[in-house]
């Protein structure tokens, strides 16, 4: 994802689609530890949300449309 030129968007898109396809626990430890389950986020009001909050947040809503 260093390769610069906007790529970490990729890599999110990549990230999220395997996350959902394989569940949290799949995800190995020395992926997600260091983030301390935080967002960083320049949206307003999401700077250092949690992941499973929003992740909780993203069910809800989905499930909401249905």
């Amino acid at each position: 994802m260093r390769g610069g030129l906007d790529t970490d968007s990729n890599g999110a898109t990549a990230g999220s689609v395997a996350g959902v396809h394989c569940g949290a626990p799949a995800i190995p430890g020395q992926w997600k530890d260091p983030l301390q389950d935080t967002v960083r986020s320049a949206v307003f009001g999401f700077d250092g949300a949690r992941v499973g909050d929003l992740a909780e947040r993203t069910l809800r809503l989905a499930r909401a449309e249905t």
